[in-house]
């Protein structure tokens, strides 16, 4: 095609971000795209994966594609990146357990380096995407602890709720999320508030 992988990608992400119903063009960049993956970096990967996941556009085939090619080039990607990716296969609902598999064997050590919004966000990503990772929350969690007065309400409810979604015993963690949500729960918004108590129930 004429297009180039960078201008596919944007014009994707540019229709999704808009909220602009173009299935005939999704459709048409999607089949563009799947001849063409291999020339495309892995920030263009992570742009088209959110893409089509903001987009709410079915392309299991494409998804399944971008997870190989991802699978092989793990190290090619920056965690901001490599963040979108895992959000998007989440948000789209599409399951790709390899590559969910690898990325938790190469996201422990970064943990050390992650703030609160990033660790929060790697707990919702591998919960939505109902993938198990023990050692993953387990240093999440270790790493969160400390960090608890940094988390905004949002942060702490969302940790709290997705520990307890994924079925991972953490108590501690939440002990330490109930401890700092107290005497702040006059910012928590209402939805905020029920993740929170549910995450307890």
């Amino acid at each position: 095609g004429d297009f180039r992988p960078h201008a596919l990608a944007n014009t994707a992400w540019a229709f999704a971000e808009a909220s602009v119903k173009a299935p005939r063009l999704f459709d048409g960049i999607a089949a563009e795209v799947l001849t063409r993956l291999n020339e495309f970096s892995s920030q263009g990967l992570a742009n088209l994966a959110w893409a089509f996941a903001k987009a709410g556009v079915g392309q299991p085939k494409l998804f399944d594609a971008i997870a190989s090619t991802a699978l092989h080039r793990l190290g090619d990607f920056t965690s901001p990146d490599l963040a979108i990716l895992l959000r998007s296969f989440a948000i789209a609902g599409v399951s790709a357990p390899d590559l969910f598999e690898a990325v938790a064997a190469t996201r422990l050590p970064q943990l050390r380096e992650c703030n609160s919004h990033d660790l929060a966000n790697t707990a919702w990503v591998f919960a939505k995407a109902g993938v198990k990772a023990p050692r993953l929350f387990d240093a999440n969690s270790t790493e969160a602890l400390p960090q608890l007065y940094n988390f905004s309400p949002q942060e702490l409810a969302s940790t709290a709720h997705v520990f307890a979604e994924a079925g991972v015993k953490a108590p501690r963690l939440l002990d330490a999320i109930a401890t700092e949500a107290l005497p702040r729960l006059s910012n928590f918004k209402a939805h905020n508030l029920a993740m929170t108590v549910s995450a307890f129930a």
